[in-house]
């Protein structure tokens, strides 16, 4: 079993999801991320799989991701207080290669 996580200008990387959720999260902070960004992965439709609320977690990666499925690198902006939180893609160009997921 894989992953395909996409990030950066045209950049991907395979993953074995059977690991804790802090490894897979640790392991994907080392593509293009600051130590201390939170980071979540959204599927090829669209959906977010909220790991950044899970990074600590010895859970398993594999509950969350669905077998040689590419994903997407978001950088997590929290908010001070009131302000919602942002996502960023870490994927160059994201418009032209998967518009929908942009809006």
């Amino acid at each position: 079993m894989f992953i395909t996580v996409k990030f950066g200008a045209n950049c991907e990387v395979l993953l074995n999801p059977y690991c804790q959720i802090i490894i897979l999260t640790e392991y994907l902070k080392k593509c293009q991320c600051e130590p201390g960004d939170s980071i979540d992965l959204l599927d090829e439709s669209g959906a977010l799989l909220n790991l950044s609320e899970m990074e600590g977690s010895s859970e398993s990666a594999r509950n969350y991701v669905q077998e040689r499925q590419q994903y997407i690198l978001l950088k997590v902006i929290r908010g001070d207080g009131l302000e919602p939180i942002h996502y960023q893609s870490l994927m160059e160009n994201l418009e032209q290669s998967h518009p929908l997921l942009a809006a």
